[in-house]
């Protein structure tokens, strides 16, 4: 995106990437984006990572995250 089109991504592109990877069951590659996110995570970006593990049934993943 910074590259080609020169958009810098913020806080609502990464929520979305996490919303993606976490509805396709990718959720510990969400989580770890949530950590590499060059800012800090807002509600929301915690909140659509503990739907997809609620979701998934993926308990251990969300008292990492809560």
């Amino acid at each position: 995106m910074e590259w080609e089109y020169g958009i810098v991504p913020g806080v609502e592109h990464y929520g979305c990437m996490i919303d993606l990877l976490g509805l396709g069951g990718r959720l510990r590659e969400a989580f770890r984006l949530v950590h590499s996110m060059p800012m800090e995570p807002n509600a929301a970006v915690w909140r659509t990572l503990l739907g997809a593990c609620r979701m998934h049934n993926d308990l251990e993943l969300a008292e990492e995250g809560a």
